[in-house]
């Protein structure tokens, strides 16, 4: 299915999101801090980049800024999937250009929810609500997390 971009300085949260989207049947590569993914992201051209605000080495509302300036990155859709649950940390993932800002949670359906609907949408299909910070149900992690 797509190649998704996983930027996150938390390896338990990089293998999460590794179990969820393969699960999904997507290939997923990683980096754990913001300047390499910046690099991985031109390096690579995922079809999708998840990432956190909180990141070390770039920050992820700094890392989704470049993204949108760089011409080879400007289209790939972003979701930034945080534990800033405020509406601070959904205000900077905005005002970055993120397509969708998911709050962590243990409940990982609304993370599916927004990664299948912005990779329809990037791929010409039908948008749907992408700000939604109210974790969906459903499903758990696959493996042995």
């Amino acid at each position: 299915m797509a190649r998704i971009l996983v930027v996150d300085g938390n390896a338990d949260f990089r293998e999460i999101a590794r179990s969820l989207l393969e699960g999904e049947a997507h290939e997923v590569i990683e980096s754990r801090d913001g300047l390499a993914g910046l690099q991985r992201a031109v390096e690579d051209a995922p079809d999708l980049i998840l990432l956190d605000l909180d990141l070390p080495g770039l920050a992820g509302d700094d890392l989704c800024r470049r993204l949108r300036r760089e011409p080879g990155t400007a289209g790939i859709p972003v979701v930034i999937w945080s534990s800033s649950f405020d509406e601070e940390g959904r205000a900077r993932a905005i005002e970055a250009g993120a397509g969708a800002f998911v709050a962590r949670s243990f409940r990982f359906g609304d993370l599916l929810e927004r990664v299948r609907s912005l990779l329809a949408e990037s791929a010409g299909g039908w948008p749907t609500a992408m700000m939604s910070r109210e974790p969906d149900a459903e499903p758990s992690v696959r493996g042995p997390i």
